[in-house]
C-alpha cells in the first residue's frame, strides 16, 4: 500500500484500515521533520511532530480534499510551531540550537 495516493491513503484510514495511516507517515515524516527542525530545536521539533501526525490523526475526517493531505499537514504543522513560538517565545524558539 505505500505506493497508494494520498487519497487513496486517507480513504482507506477512513474506512476502517488504521495500518494506512502508516505509510502517510513514512511519505511525509522526514520532509516534515525538516521543515520543523528549521523553525525549532531538535528536541522540540522531534516532540512538534510527534504532535502533527496525532493532530492529523485526530482530524483526518475534517480533511476536505484527501489528495491534499500533504499541504493539509503542513498547515496543521504551521500552527504547532506558532504555538510552540507562542509558549517559547520567538528569540528562543526560532533557530534554536541542541
Amino acid at each position: 500500500m505505500s505506493e497508494s495516493s494520498d487519497a487513496a491513503l486517507v480513504a482507506a484510514v477512513l474506512c476502517g484500515d488504521v495500518e494506512a495511516f502508516g505509510p502517510l507517515v513514512d511519505r511525509y515524516q522526514s520532509s516534515l521533520y525538516g521543515f520543523v527542525r528549521s523553525r525549532l530545536d531538535g528536541a522540540r521539533a522531534e516532540d512538534c511532530c510527534q504532535e502533527i501526525f496525532v493532530a492529523a490523526w485526530q482530524s483526518l475526517a475534517e480533511l476536505r480534499d484527501p489528495a491534499a493531505f500533504g499541504p493539509w499537514l503542513f498547515g496543521i504543522a504551521r500552527r504547532k510551531v506558532a504555538l510552540q513560538w507562542a509558549r517559547l517565545g520567538f528569540r528562543q524558539a526560532h533557530f534554536a540550537s541542541d
